[in-house]
């Protein structure tokens, strides 16, 4: 591609270099650099990548786009492309670099504190079963058709996020669904995306180390609709909202185009009737067009939110009720979502749950499905938002009949004070029992050892990764494996 191509929407103040110059690659990441690449040069909440052009030079980049000129020798050796803006030039090069693909597939975005990734899981059986071959983006993995990469980040960063959604293109996925988080958003990492759909899940707290309050994290996720939703050129562009969320019904009013509302019992998308327990959900979900009979293997009212969410987004899209009830029934399990893990009679469920709500609501259904005692094992990350720390605490003390508190990724932080800040929401009653143990392993041990048959242990926060992160280092370590190991040594 022509450098000139590839600056097509933006409107360079100066420049260096011809623009006829070849440009074989772009990124935003100087290390990622080669022979023939763009690099822009971002200012990040970490680093700015003006301070990497040597760098950049050396690798071999053909031009370097900057909203300030470099000083000095680097002047007149490093190739430069002065924008007023260099990530609203990044959001343009990407799309222009790898053809704008998302204007060439139907894109469903969903925000929300809890519920994304469910909702991804759910959305591509519904696309699948009505012979849409789908890719996802999401905090889980990145995939489609069965190709599967590892994901770095929920939403990817501008540059990376349209090269994946053409990645999943090429190999004849026209469908994407995507988890779309408030960083992102705030980063304006999908800036440039055109939506058809996007979803609101819910707002509760988290991520108030990187906000400042509440009213900003709501604003991030408000932006998906407001301004990305709004500035999109597709036809049938809906967003899908929670209206049982006082943000989500505020949001629901506030917007002009097509929205579809879901709620238990209100809205356009609700519930009819329902049951569940251990084995899973059925309910019946009320549309527009009818009603949809949902045979669900996940368990829990949060999760029939979470169908709910799929149905409505569904019908915005024009979808059959068939395709929506065979979509949801092949959706057996999700990563660290209220996975069991079972053997000899007893069970542990894995949740990604690190909010308070999110607790709130598994250890609820933990307990609804419970016909003993309920262990809890959960701890908080380090380096994040440290005001949640005692509300979980309070919450696990109050549902659960034994707390176990342990690490979660301590990170930099020291993994006894991040207990002793939740110690300090615990509300003591002399029928629960609180036992701190940092460290993780021996706190899923401990949980199995004490549990017997008809007790039921949920182990917090951790879900699907497979790693835990301690000052530095990033190792191995998976709740389902070690719970697995756990249980088949209690047996023996």
């Amino acid at each position: 591609m022509k450098l000139s191509a590839l600056l097509k929407g933006i409107k360079p103040v100066r420049w260096n270099v011809a623009r006829d110059t070849e440009i074989l690659h772009l990124t935003a990441d100087s290390r990622d650099v080669k022979r023939g690449s763009a690099f822009i040069a971002v200012r990040g909440t970490k680093s700015d990548g003006h301070q990497f052009l040597a760098q950049a030079r050396v690798n071999g980049a053909a031009a370097c786009i900057v909203e300030t000129v470099p000083e000095g020798e680097l002047a007149r050796s490093v190739p430069w492309v002065l924008a007023p803006s260099s990530h609203e030039a990044m959001i343009h090069a990407a799309r222009n670099f790898f053809g704008d693909p998302a204007s060439q597939m139907t894109v469903v975005g969903v925000t929300g504190t809890n519920g994304k990734t469910t909702f991804t899981y759910l959305m591509e059986g519904v696309l699948e079963s009505a012979g849409m071959p789908t890719g996802v983006v999401g905090t889980v993995n990145y995939r489609a058709r069965r190709k599967i990469w590892p994901s770095k980040n929920t939403t990817p960063g501008a540059v990376d996020l349209q090269r994946m959604l053409s990645e999943i293109l090429k190999i004849g996925a026209k469908h994407c669904v995507m988890e779309v988080s408030s960083h992102a958003l705030d980063q304006k990492r999908a800036d440039g995306i055109e939506f058809d759909i996007v979803v609101f899940t819910n707002l509760t707290q988290d991520h108030l180390d990187y906000h400042a309050d509440m009213e900003m994290y709501g604003n991030a996720k408000r932006r998906l609709f407001t301004e990305l939703l709004e500035s999109s050129r597709k036809k049938r562009k809906a967003a899908v909202v929670n209206v049982d969320s006082a943000f989500g019904a505020a949001l629901a009013r506030q917007l002009h185009g097509r929205v579809v509302r879901y709620g238990w019992e209100t809205g356009d998308v609700r519930v009819l009737q329902s049951r569940g327990d251990e084995n899973g959900t059925q309910a019946v979900v009320s549309t527009p067009e009818g009603p949809v009979e949902v045979h669900s293997a996940l368990v829990g009212r949060h999760n029939l939110y979470n169908i709910l969410a799929a149905v409505a987004a569904g019908w915005a899209m024009g979808l059959g009720r068939e395709d929506m009830k065979r979509g949801i029934a092949r959706v057996r399990t999700v990563p660290g979502r209220m996975e069991r893990v079972d053997h000899a009679g007893r069970s542990v469920w894995v949740d990604y749950a690190h909010t308070p709500d999110a607790l709130k609501h598994v250890l609820l259904v933990t307990k609804s499905i419970t016909p003993g005692h309920v262990t809890c094992v959960f701890g908080c990350g380090g380096d994040r938002d440290r005001g949640k720390r005692p509300q979980m605490g309070k919450i696990a003390s109050t549902l659960a009949d034994r707390v176990i508190i342990t690490s979660d990724n301590p990170r930099s932080e020291d993994p006894l004070r991040i207990i002793e800040e939740i110690k300090r929401g615990i509300e003591a009653r002399p029928e629960i029992e609180i036992l701190p143990l940092p460290d993780r392993r021996q706190a899923i041990v401990e949980a199995v050892r004490g549990c017997g048959p008809g007790d039921g242990i949920l182990l917090a926060g951790k879900g699907h990764e497979d790693y835990q992160i301690i000052r530095d280092k990033k190792l191995p370590f998976s709740d389902v494996a070690v719970a697995r190991e756990a249980l088949k040594a209690h047996a023996s």
